[in-house]
């Protein structure tokens, strides 16, 4: 049935409606669930996402935050995008001053279920653009790049299937190779280092990253943003001390400019390990360890567990 339905899939609503006057890109419910998949469901980097663009303009940022904030127009493709939740409450924080576009994608399958939840979006000079975006489908973030130059991609729990680690990476390259100044925002739970771990050994051999640091006031020092209770709107499980039970991150990452030219390796498991092809052969790139090293420099060692 496709990567939305993997097997023994059992899964409830994370933000089931309350009322009649709520918005469907708000909530998710079990007749969603029942005909999209895990994309008929919030999953909680959303959340993240939430308090991140809607965090108090007294908080100061380590990369400064640039999706939302600043005057300038943005154009914001999200990947995958589900019920849209990310993608549309990021464009409820941006300024109402310019005209910004946002495009949500995912399967083909799933962009009834944007189509309908955008219909309850408004939001004044942000203009909603539904598109049809399967990762790895080069044709479709051609169609897309032909019509918008985003300045921000947004990815919103996407690290998760082993089988679905490279095509995303294509995307992000495909993208980037026409647009490489453009951020990619990625809002990140880990449910499984050891599988997800691969996607980030190459994501830092191709892109710059930044695990993003935030203090909430001028007396407070920078902390890795979603490290504490403080850092949630809605705030998930935490222990005694206020840390999370989960593991949260926002990474802002950034084309590194000497791979434009670099030629990827067509086999999954050689794009994953780091490697980029030059005169047939495959070569490592340096920062496979980057993501590691973030972990063990900001974090304790219950991120590696």
């Amino acid at each position: 049935m496709g990567p939305n339905f993997p097997e023994a899939l059992a899964i409830a609503p994370q933000a089931p409606s309350t009322g009649a006057d709520d918005v469907a890109w708000a909530h998710d419910s079990a007749d969603d669930i029942a005909q999209y998949g895990i994309a008929g469901r919030i999953w909680e980097s959303a959340f993240l996402v939430e308090s991140y663009v809607h965090a108090p303009s007294t908080w100061t940022w380590d990369p400064p935050r640039t999706i939302v904030g600043a005057p300038q127009a943005r154009t914001i493709l999200e990947l995958g995008s589900g019920v849209g939740t990310a993608g549309l409450t990021t464009a409820m924080a941006l300024d109402t001053r310019q005209t910004h576009d946002l495009i949500v994608t995912d399967l083909p399958d799933v962009c009834p279920l944007l189509a309908r939840n955008t219909r309850d979006f408004h939001r004044e000079g942000v203009r909603v653009h539904v598109r049809p975006l399967a990762w790895g489908d080069q044709d479709a973030a051609r169609r897309i790049l032909h019509e918008f130059r985003p300045t921000h991609l947004l990815c919103s729990d996407l690290v998760y299937f082993p089988d679905l680690l490279a095509p995303l990476l294509h995307t992000l390259l495909d993208v980037t190779d026409r647009v490489p100044d453009a951020q990619v925002v990625i809002a990140y739970k880990i449910r499984s280092l050891t599988k997800e771990q691969p996607f980030w050994t190459a994501l830092g051999v191709w892109f710059d990253m930044a695990w993003t640091q935030c203090s909430t006031g001028p007396d407070q020092p920078l902390a890795p943003f979603g490290s504490h209770a403080s850092h949630f709107v809605h705030k998930p499980p935490c222990d005694a001390q206020g840390k999370p039970l989960d593991d949260f991150f926002v990474l802002v990452a950034h084309r590194k400019s000497h791979t434009l030219t670099w030629t990827r390796p067509s086999a999954p498991a050689t794009l994953l390990s780091g490697m980029h092809m030059v005169d047939g052969l495959a070569v490592p790139g340096e920062g496979t360890d980057t993501f590691e090293w973030m972990i063990l420099s900001s974090a304790s060692d219950a991120y590696l567990h």
